[in-house]
């Protein structure tokens, strides 16, 4: 490729990956920018689509490290499959459609599994032996069972209300679980990140620019997650404090309109 090209293409790729960023300094910077829309049935099925399009991802990168006998990955895979099942989870605990009220198990669900599969991400930045990376596709399976038992037992635990996960989000609401969760998640993405882009200068090659844009996304993903979510809907359903400026007495539908004062 020609330098200039070489140039050109790397300058566009910053660009697009500084997007998402751009678009959280936006809202942050310019509140009124940070439209509020609260539907709880249409973010259950939206998250829930989204998650369900991204387990079908993951078992296509899956298969396609069988196909090739692939370790680095399956290990990718991994990763995409355990955010995508946190985000179904983070779906089915929207409260109002299957619960009552929200609890941790909700407001923690998608950043916790982005914190797990991070740990994926920078597994598959090392560099595998064949025989480390044959070892690993023999036991693909146990593996692929400790994330269905941890998905499984989150679920239970959110769905059912069971202690931890059934306390009131309001560590969550205040972010301090969640930059908790962001802070070594953002610098395990951003360590896997770049030892892709040190495999990228050695062997450039499309697949491995895509895992690497990835990554980025996924830790941007993760340090907006610091921000309010949904998760204060207890607050403003108990009549408590508002972050957002709205009446402290407001009380909230289970669709996410309010219906008057308390």
């Amino acid at each position: 490729m020609e330098p200039g090209r070489a140039w050109l293409r790397g300058v566009m790729w910053a660009f697009h990956v500084a997007l998402p960023a751009l678009g959280l300094w936006l809202v942050v910077a310019r509140p009124p920018t940070d439209a509020h829309w609260e539907h709880h049935a249409s973010h259950l099925w939206l998250i829930a689509a989204v998650a369900a399009l991204n387990v079908g991802l993951a078992v296509a990168v899956l298969r396609a490290s069988q196909r090739r006998a692939d370790g680095r990955l399956y290990l990718v895979g991994c990763a995409f499959l355990t955010g995508a099942g946190f985000l179904g989870l983070h779906a089915l605990a929207t409260p109002g459609v299957l619960l009552s009220h929200p609890n941790e198990g909700f407001a923690l669900a998608a950043p916790f599994g982005l914190l797990v599969a991070a740990v994926f991400a920078l597994a598959s930045s090392v560099d595998l032996t064949p025989a480390r990376s044959a070892a690993l596709l023999r036991h693909r399976l146990l593996v692929l069972g400790g994330i269905g038992l941890l998905v499984a037992a989150w679920a239970v635990d959110s769905l059912l209300g069971l202690a931890p996960l059934s306390a009131a989000p309001v560590a969550a609401d205040d972010g301090d679980y969640l930059r908790g969760l962001a802070v070594p998640g953002v610098a395990l993405y951003a360590a896997a990140a770049f030892r892709y882009y040190l495999v990228y200068r050695r062997r450039p090659a499309v697949v491995l620019l895509s895992v690497l844009t990835a990554w980025a996304l996924l830790g941007e993903s993760m340090i907006a997650s610091t921000g309010r979510r949904w998760s204060g809907w207890s607050r403003r359903s108990n009549g408590t404090r508002t972050p957002a400026g709205r009446p402290s007495g407001s009380r909230w539908s289970p669709a996410g309109f309010p219906t008057g004062s308390g």
